[in-house]
């Protein structure tokens, strides 16, 4: 269901943007708004990842989102960025382990709220699903932070070249294996692999074989 004509047309329009990350073990839920957004259990078009939740309110300055954008083909990649400080030591932590996150979903939602903290309507049209790849890192040490922008890919790439989720399935089999997804994180960090933070020198290159 699109969001309604009375709400759009109101005098007042109180848009947001709400993100769903599925990190093992503790999925990660942040709302673009001026507070902290509730989703009722119940409301029309929320399901299980939204309803009956509270998103934690985050401003531009913290989390970037690229513009979603819709083709014949399927939703386009997105770019998501965001800041974390040195004291946020567990979301670092989890960020360091691709296994938890990796190929995983990510979910936006369009919605509109009452101004004092809870969600009225939603509009699952506007928002867009993909699956989490590895970041990219880089350190500001003007701001004190570290910056790890990411790409989120749609379903669609499933049938296309390489994404990060297109190998070591044992998931499909067993739901609670997420040892396709370490290989994946540990071959993303070995000196000298194409996307690597480092290269070895080729005379080194024994020590590694």
């Amino acid at each position: 269901m699109a969001l309604s004509n009375a709400t759009l047309s109101a005098s007042l329009v109180r848009p947001a943007l709400l993100v769903f990350a599925d990190f093992v073990d503790e999925p990660l839920r942040y709302a673009l708004a001026p507070f902290n957004l509730t989703v009722p259990g119940g409301l029309t078009d929320a399901d299980a990842d939204c309803a009956g939740f509270t998103f934690t309110a985050l401003g531009d300055g913290v989390l970037d989102i690229s513009p979603v954008s819709h083709e014949e083909g399927g939703s386009g990649t997105l770019s998501v960025g965001f800041a974390c400080h040195p004291g946020q030591s567990e979301l670092l932590a989890a960020m360091d382990n691709p296994s938890l996150y990796v190929g995983r979903l990510f979910r936006l939602w369009l919605v509109m709220h009452d101004g004092a903290g809870t969600v009225t309507e939603i509009s699952p049209s506007l928002g867009y699903t993909g699956f989490m790849a590895t970041p990219r890192q880089a350190v500001d040490p003007a701001a004190g932070e570290w910056r790890f922008t990411m790409e989120v890919e749609n379903w669609l790439t499933l049938f296309g070249g390489a994404p990060s989720r297109t190998y070591l399935t044992q998931k499909v089999y067993d739901s609670a294996d997420e040892s396709g997804n370490a290989s994946i994180g540990n071959a993303a960090s070995v000196p000298g692999l194409l996307g690597a933070g480092a290269q070895i020198d080729p005379n080194q290159w024994a020590q590694w074989r």
